[in-house]
């Protein structure tokens, strides 16, 4: 292997590419890719790169951990009150979709994925949804 076949250790975009790849993309004014997990979504400030997005008529649901198959009563009513006229479960979608969702409405929803809440968690969680149209 030769110098311009060896990835640099610099930093973590270089691991992706060596030396020749990189100089050849810029020649052709090329963007280099990045691995999913480097290009974490911004969709929201405290998103991470283990986000779940989760599409629900106008919002962006993000959550920590994937929403369970089978929603209790409590998430149920979460999610009517937050879209009303859709009385389906929200669509995951992808960070990058979730990128391009320039309308839609973005809320953080951690306690969605947990599976019980106190009643502190749920009053809190009802005080928030309350003052988004506000």
């Amino acid at each position: 292997m030769n110098e311009a076949s060896t990835p640099s250790t610099a930093d973590p975009q270089s691991q992706l590419w060596t030396k020749s790849q990189r100089e050849a993309l810029a020649a052709l004014k090329l963007p280099l890719w990045q691995k999913a997990a480097a290009k974490v979504a911004d969709a929201s400030d405290a998103a991470t790169a283990t986000s779940y997005f989760y599409k629900l008529q106008d919002w962006l649901l993000i959550c920590p951990a994937p929403l369970p198959v089978t929603l209790q009563s409590w998430q149920q009513d979460v999610l009517r009150t937050l879209a009303p006229d859709n009385p389906q479960q929200p669509t995951e979608v992808s960070a990058s979709v979730a990128n391009n969702s320039a309308n839609a409405k973005y809320l953080e929803l951690p306690e969605l994925t947990l599976a019980e809440l106190s009643a502190v968690q749920k009053r809190d969680l009802w005080m928030r949804i309350c003052k988004i149209d506000d």
